[in-house]
């Protein structure tokens, strides 16, 4: 089952991009959390779509933890780990 996997991880994750099924984005994020770092990037693309607001509402929101930016005219957004 992949979602153990993350588990097995044995290095933090410098890069975590989001460019796939939208309503998975936040379930991976949640999954791979624990792994990110300061100085982490996590990059969501196609935020447009609704299944998206849940993740983009979570890092937007959390301002003591991560920083954000929203680029490519409101189409993707960026975040780091403080």
């Amino acid at each position: 089952m992949p979602w153990t996997r993350s588990k097995r991880l044995k290095k933090p994750i410098d890069l975590l991009l989001l460019d796939g099924a939208k309503q998975l984005d936040l379930p991976v994020f949640n999954l791979l959390q624990n792994h990110l770092h300061p100085g982490s990037i996590v990059f969501a693309d196609n935020i447009v779509k609704p299944e998206t607001m849940p993740l983009v509402n979570l890092l937007k929101e959390n301002t003591d933890q991560y920083g954000t930016s929203i680029l490519f005219e409101g189409r993707s957004l960026v975040a780091y780990v403080k």
